[in-house]
């Protein structure tokens, strides 16, 4: 019975049209390693060429396809698409030999099924998906570089706790003097430890501004008695 089953099954496989072996085909001849490489290729390849329907792929297929439903490398550059593609100039006869190398056969010089063939759709179809993402880069930087010549808007604001001595150019040395004993005070109370245990840049900034204007405020004051 099992012999009779398979003999069965093999007759249905011969009766299988070319839809149906986009769904499924046969592994005679092949081993498990060969077997499970095709199919996860043969997964990738039908997410990439969701947008080529099954009817699509196998008319293409069947315009230079042989008897045994194999196609050759030179059937396949003689495919009215791939054929536009050549004589255009958007695919070279190097890249689509390289296409070619990389689908699963029997060996380097064995002709490609109908499987194979959405493979090699799909990456054409990659080939110009990144082409057309980079052209929408270069675009991208060129609006970048426009935006570039434009003057940017700076918006200054002074700082809650900046000194007196950023917002005055002239002041007397008392006034300095002033600021100069509040801001230590802040900073005293910051820290809650005595002053100079532990300095900090950014809560000194304020003390040494001040410090340098009241040092040139005395500095540019006339002599006593003058």
């Amino acid at each position: 019975e099992l012999l009779n089953e398979g003999s069965l099954d093999s007759k249905k496989d011969e009766d299988w049209t070319d839809e149906e072996l986009l769904t499924d085909v046969p592994a005679t001849g092949m081993g498990v390693k060969e077997v499970l490489y095709e199919r996860k290729m043969d997964k990738r390849a039908a997410e990439r060429a969701l947008q080529r329907p099954n009817v699509e792929i196998t008319k293409l297929f069947r315009e230079q396809c042989t008897s045994d439903n194999k196609l050759t490398l030179e059937g396949a550059a003689q495919i009215s698409e791939i054929a536009g593609l050549l004589s255009q100039g958007d695919l070279t006869q190097r890249e689509l030999e390289g296409m070619w190398g990389r689908l699963p056969r029997e060996d380097a010089d064995a002709p490609i099924d109908i499987l194979a063939f959405r493979e090699l759709l799909a990456q054409i179809d990659d080939l110009f998906e990144v082409v057309e993402d980079g052209d929408e880069d270069e675009e991208d930087d060129e609006d970048e570089d426009d935006d570039s010549d434009a003057a940017p808007l700076v918006v200054v604001e002074p700082e809650e706790d900046a000194p007196l001595a950023a917002q005055t150019s002239t002041r007397t040395p008392s006034a300095i003097k002033a600021d100069f004993l509040k801001a230590m005070e802040k900073l005293i109370k910051k820290q809650e430890v005595p002053m100079g245990m532990r300095a900090d840049e950014d809560m000194d900034k304020p003390l040494t501004q001040l410090a340098e204007e009241l040092e040139e405020s005395w500095r540019g004051r006339p002599p006593l008695g003058g």
